[in-house]
């Protein structure tokens, strides 16, 4: 007869030594398999580098599906109340004041940026609020922002906005930064805890002189500041980081200075690269690396994450999940030259003139990183 040939109990019971190995080797095989995916610690804690900690990873789809839109999800969810909406009358702009600017310092304040102080005066605090809500919302690119709000802004800000994470997997408090847009999200709980403006690395090759305190990078054992050289290139990498340490010493001001640059009250994420305040943070790329927030910002963004938090940060090329944790391009440093005038002697019958010796060490100018 046709059909699958009868294996005779006498066979069978020759080869059942041999399938009774071949189960336990499977069962063995996938045990060590499993085993090996989970010898890692999720906390990192055998990481060798606590800024490169692991990151629980996303789906492949995610990874490797090579979609390069770094901006968030925003929707318009119905409001509870539904609002007349208002009208400007005029543009409102660094300078302004007003009620109106009152209304639209707390607006912004409602949706999650920080304006500074609701008092009625459009200042520069206010501005990089606007900057953050015309790149994020009203997709206006970074060069082309202009940090003023007219009629078609503020409709649309009256809107309930809801911005989603990208990442709504990523640990409870988490931080998304979006390079091509410069601006960053921190999220608690998927929900929007801060928007704010930002300014990344330039790109650019740098060299200039700078001040590492003891501790830094560069400066690691030293006990007194370091007068150095430093080289490098100004790019702010894409990948997945964690916070995993600070400096906030109010007997500094809360300043440091570090091997790319003075930092205030800096969170750090990826090696010497940390999120911290400095006194410039234009509407474009400006610093050596690090991610630029504004001062009274850097106040208290301390205070929101802890170290051991996530950092997302897209460069409009890769999914953060392709480049894993990618340290900072590598730099070169070395020690400030310091120029000593050699001492001469003249003498003029039997007198001599001493000219004395003068020592002049470089000064150096440090920006922020």
């Amino acid at each position: 007869m046709g059909g699958v040939e009868r294996m005779e109990p006498r066979s069978l019971k020759r080869w059942t030594p041999a399938l009774i190995a071949a189960i336990v080797l499977g069962v063995v095989g996938i045990g060590a398999a499993v085993g090996s995916g989970n010898s890692a610690k999720s906390d990192g804690s055998e990481s060798t580098d606590p800024s490169l900690l692991p990151v629980s990873e996303e789906p492949s789809d995610v990874i490797d599906s090579g979609v390069v839109d770094s901006l968030p999800d925003i929707s318009t969810s119905p409001a509870v109340t539904a609002k007349p909406k208002t009208h400007l009358k005029r543009t409102m702009k660094k300078g302004s004041k007003g009620t109106a600017v009152k209304r639209l310092q707390q607006r912004l304040i409602d949706l999650g940026y920080d304006p500074g102080d609701v008092d009625g005066s459009f200042n520069s605090k206010t501005r990089a609020a606007v900057w953050a809500f015309e790149k994020l919302v009203m997709r206006v690119p970074p060069s082309k922002v202009k940090g003023q709000v007219n009629d078609e802004m503020w409709l649309r800000m009256q809107d309930n906005l809801v911005v989603k994470p990208k990442r709504p997997k990523g640990s409870t408090v988490h931080l998304e930064v979006y390079l091509p847009e410069q601006v960053a999200v921190l999220f608690e709980k998927n929900k929007v805890r801060l928007i704010t403006h930002i300014s990344s690395g330039t790109g650019k090759r740098w060299d200039e002189p700078v001040t590492i305190d003891p501790g830094e990078d560069g400066n690691l054992s030293g006990s007194k500041p370091l007068a150095a050289i430093v080289r490098g290139i100004s790019i702010t990498p894409g990948g997945m980081y964690r916070f995993y340490r600070r400096y906030v010493d109010q007997s500094t001001g809360g300043w440091r200075e570090g091997r790319l640059g003075r930092m205030y009250q800096p969170v750090y994420f990826n090696k010497g690269l940390a999120v911290h305040g400095a006194n410039e943070v234009p509407s474009y790329p400006a610093s050596h690396g690090c991610v630029r927030i504004p001062m009274h910002i850097a106040e208290y963004f301390p205070d929101l994450v802890k170290n051991g938090d996530q950092v997302f940060v897209w460069d409009g090329k890769k999914q953060p999940e392709y480049y894993g944790a990618q340290p900072p391009k590598a730099d070169s440093i070395s020690r400030a030259p310091t120029t000593t005038v050699a001492t001469t002697s003249t003498t003029v019958k039997k007198t001599t003139t001493t000219v004395k010796a003068t020592s002049t060490s470089t000064t150096t100018t440090t920006t922020s990183a």
